[in-house]
């Protein structure tokens, strides 16, 4: 996130996996960088070391940051028209979720 905040963007949007956690933890664990949809490693390594925050980790990075964080609603779209998006709707201990970062002052 620092990285981001040095091009000095004026919105960023995060489309990611959160854990389902009241507490602002990051949960290391890792994957196969060779399967869809996994992080990526290095060449030829068969596990990277992910950390997948919880939302209110994002908000406390974010908010440290300069940038204020609104929380798109995903449950509000009718189940009718989730399938495109059906991995946000997915039950488990980590969920999809997006966001909107602005910062709180200009830049």
């Amino acid at each position: 996130m620092r990285l981001i905040r040095r091009v000095k963007p004026t919105l960023i949007i995060v489309d990611s996996e959160f854990m389902i956690n009241p507490w602002p933890v990051v949960t290391v664990f890792t994957e196969d960088p060779l399967k869809d949809l996994n992080a990526i490693g290095p060449d030829g390594d068969r596990r990277v070391a992910v950390g997948i925050p919880s939302r209110s980790a994002l908000e406390l990075m974010v908010d440290v940051l300069g940038y204020k964080l609104e929380w798109l609603h995903w449950e509000t779209v009718p189940e009718a028209e989730r399938d495109p998006v059906r991995d946000n709707y997915r039950q488990g201990n980590k969920h999809r979720h997006t966001c909107a970062l602005r910062p709180k002052k200009k830049l």
